[in-house]
């Protein structure tokens, strides 16, 4: 799980990992595709205050006979 920080501006402040994969390959990879998204806009009631979001990701490892 990959925890997204989102900064008074509305923007990125920090994306950490608080459940790892137990593997950093995958961890490393969940960090780097939250930071290529375009995020949405952030709601009204939101706007003007930090806060974060923990966002899960899941990965299907096949082997490479497949």
């Amino acid at each position: 799980m990959v925890r997204v920080e989102i900064g008074p501006d509305g923007l990125l402040r920090a994306v950490t990992v608080v459940r790892s994969s137990g593997l950093s390959v995958l961890d490393d990879r969940a960090v780097s595709k939250i930071r290529e998204i375009k995020l949405p806009n952030i709601p009204e009631e939101l706007r003007e205050r930090a806060f974060s979001v923990d966002v899960p990701f899941k990965f299907w490892l096949r082997s490479r006979e497949q």
